[in-house]
């Protein structure tokens, strides 16, 4: 039986849940070999937001996938696939249309009504908590504007950033040649 894993993160979503590629990829190959795998490919999207369809591995994943060159693909978790319930629902197609049977290692999924039901109600949970990390994030960014602090370094010459204090230093030795100038 040949197997696809598919396993992304993204910085926000690391730090958010604690989600790691070893992690991911670890529970995947076991779910694998718990269906008796003979044959395992791995698409790994390392730093990709799951807001947008077209990431690398998924996008050679999908190729695959109209190729039926896999009896299985695993995602960790819908979330994984995509937080974006269309996205989701263009992906799960693609795969029930190659034959190919989807599952993912913490939900059941199964193709009946009920099944589908609560696969649609996860993918707009998912586009739900994607929606509340980007509105965290949008708040947190204006909260540093206001106090005058650095949303993100940007690495102008003739400064360095402080971490600390969320602004720029004075790179006294890029400064000199700042004032020659």
């Amino acid at each position: 039986m040949n197997v696809a894993i598919y396993v992304r993160v993204s910085t926000d979503q690391q730090a958010e849940k604690g989600y790691s590629i070893e992690t991911q990829l670890k529970a995947c190959r076991n779910y694998a070999y718990e269906l008796c795998a003979t044959h395992i490919e791995e698409y790994i999207d390392d730093g990709y937001s799951a807001e947008f369809i077209d990431r690398p591995q998924l996008t050679r994943l999908r190729a695959a996938i109209k190729a039926k060159q896999f009896n299985v693909i695993i995602f960790y978790d819908p979330d994984r696939m995509a937080r974006n319930l269309m996205h989701q629902l263009i992906i799960a197609e693609e795969i029930d249309k190659s034959g190919a049977e989807l599952k993912f290692v913490v939900v059941n999924y199964d193709q009946s009504p009920d099944g589908k039901f609560m696969f649609g109600i996860r993918g707009l949970l998912a586009q739900l908590e994607k929606e509340k990390i980007k509105e965290r994030t949008m708040r947190g960014k204006r909260g540093k504007a206001a106090k005058g602090m650095v949303i993100s370094d940007t690495k102008p010459f003739g400064y360095i950033f402080n971490p600390t204090t969320s602004n720029y230093v004075i790179n006294e030795q890029e400064a000199t040649i700042i004032r020659m100038i």
